[in-house]
C-alpha cells in the first residue's frame, strides 16, 4: 500500500494540448495552483513533525533508524520545493530538477517507513498511520499542483495575458492553507531586518517573510554554536547564514524589485541545500539541524506567499519567460 502512495504520475504527451485555458480562467487556474503549492509545503511541515514526534517517543532502535531515514527523505523534497519557490518568485517555471527532488524525497520516506514493524506497539501503528496520511498529502497536493501548473504554464504560452494579476483573484483559495500552516510555525517578530507592515496583503505577507528569515537565522546560529568543532557544520551553517542574511536585506523591496525576489528565491535554495549537506552524529546537532530543517519550511511558506502577494505574476508564470525543457513542460512546474 505504501509504495501506491508514491506512484509516479505519467503525464501521456498527446495530453499536453487539452491543458490549454482560456484567458478568462487564467486567474482560477493560477489560484488552485498556488493552492496546491501551499498544500505541499503544508503537508512537509505536519508530515516532519509527526516524524519528529515518533523518533523522540520511541526507544526502539529500528524505529528510530527508520524515522531519521524518512526525516532525510523529507529534507531531500524540501530541495526539491526550495527550487519551484525560488522559480516562483522568478515568475519563471523553474527547473524541473525541484520535480525529481520530490519524488525521489518521498520514495525514501516509504522505504524507511514501510521497513518499520509496528504490529506489537499500538503506539507505534497509530504514529504511523497518521504519518503516512499526512504524506500522502505531500502527493495529492503535488499531483494536483502538476496538473493545475501545466494548465497556467500552457496557458502562459499560448495568450498574452497581462503580466500583473491582482491578489485578491487568489486569497481566497491559496490563504486557507497559508493560515492553517503558518499557525505550525513559530509566530512573528518585530523585524530587524525591514519596515514594519502596513495593511496592504504584500506588506503583511512580507513581515511574516521577516519573521520567517530572522527565526531561521537564529535557529542556525544556535546549530553553528552546537557544532563546536566541527568545522564542515560550522561552515555550512555559516554559509547558510550568509545567504538568509542577503535575503533579509532585500526582502521588503520584493514588490517594487525584480532583482530582489530573484535574491530570495535563491538564498532559500542555497541555505536549504546546505543544511541537507550537514551530516552528524552528535545530538546536540541532530537537534538543532531538525529545528532548522523545521524553519526552512517557514522560509518556503513564506517564498510562496511573497510570490503569490508581491511579485507581478502572482505565483504564475510571465508570458515568454517559461522553460523551454520538456520535463518541466510536461510537469507543469
Amino acid at each position: 500500500m505504501i509504495r501506491s502512495i508514491f506512484s509516479v504520475v505519467v503525464v501521456v504527451l498527446g495530453a499536453l494540448n487539452a491543458l490549454a485555458v482560456p484567458v478568462e480562467r487564467r486567474e482560477s487556474v493560477l489560484s488552485t495552483c498556488n493552492t496546491a503549492r501551499l498544500g505541499v509545503i503544508s503537508s512537509l511541515n505536519s508530515s516532519s513533525r509527526s516524524i519528529e514526534a515518533l523518533l523522540n517517543s520511541s526507544n526502539d532502535s529500528a524505529v528510530i533508524s527508520a524515522s531519521n531515514q524518512a526525516l532525510s527523505g523529507l529534507h531531500t523534497s524540501q530541495g526539491g520545493v526550495a527550487t519551484i519557490v525560488k522559480g516562483v518568485l522568478a515568475g519563471v517555471t523553474p527547473d524541473d530538477t525541484g520535480v525529481p527532488a520530490i519524488a525521489n524525497g518521498l520514495a525514501t520516506v516509504a522505504q524507511a517507513l514501510s521497513s518499520i514493524n509496528s504490529t506489537n506497539d499500538s503506539n507505534v501503528q497509530s504514529q504511523l498511520a497518521t504519518i503516512l496520511t499526512q504524506v500522502n498529502g505531500i502527493k495529492t497536493n503535488g499531483d494536483n499542483a502538476i496538473a493545475e501548473c501545466a494548465k497556467l504554464s500552457q496557458s502562459s504560452s499560448n495568450s498574452s495575458v497581462s503580466n500583473s494579476t491582482s491578489s485578491d483573484s487568489n486569497s481566497n483559495s491559496s490563504k486557507v492553507v497559508t493560515v492553517t500552516a503558518t499557525r505550525t510555525i513559530r509566530g512573528a517578530a518585530r523585524s530587524s531586518f525591514g519596515r514594519r507592515a502596513s495593511n496592504s496583503q504584500c506588506d503583511l505577507t512580507t513581515t511574516e517573510a521577516v519573521s520567517a528569515i530572522e527565526q531561521t537565522t537564529k535557529d542556525i546560529q544556535l546549530l553553528a554554536k552546537s557544532a563546536k568543532s566541527d568545522n564542515s557544520t560550522q561552515t555550512a551553517a555559516q554559509a547558510a547564514i550568509a545567504a538568509l542574511t542577503s535575503a533579509g536585506g532585500v526582502v521588503t523591496n520584493v514588490q517594487d524589485v525584480a532583482s530582489a525576489a530573484n535574491i530570495v528565491g535563491q538564498s532559500i535554495v542555497v541555505a536549504q541545500d546546505l543544511l541537507n549537506l550537514i551530516n552528524s552524529t552528535d545530538s546536540s546537532v541532530i537537534s538543532a539541524l531538525d529545528s532548522a530543517q523545521l524553519d526552512m519550511i517557514g522560509m518556503l511558506f513564506a517564498g510562496q506567499n511573497l510570490a503569490i502577494d508581491c511579485t507581478p505574476t502572482a505565483g504564475g508564470v510571465a508570458p515568454g519567460k517559461r522553460r523551454r525543457g520538456l520535463g518541466a513542460f510536461i510537469l507543469g512546474y
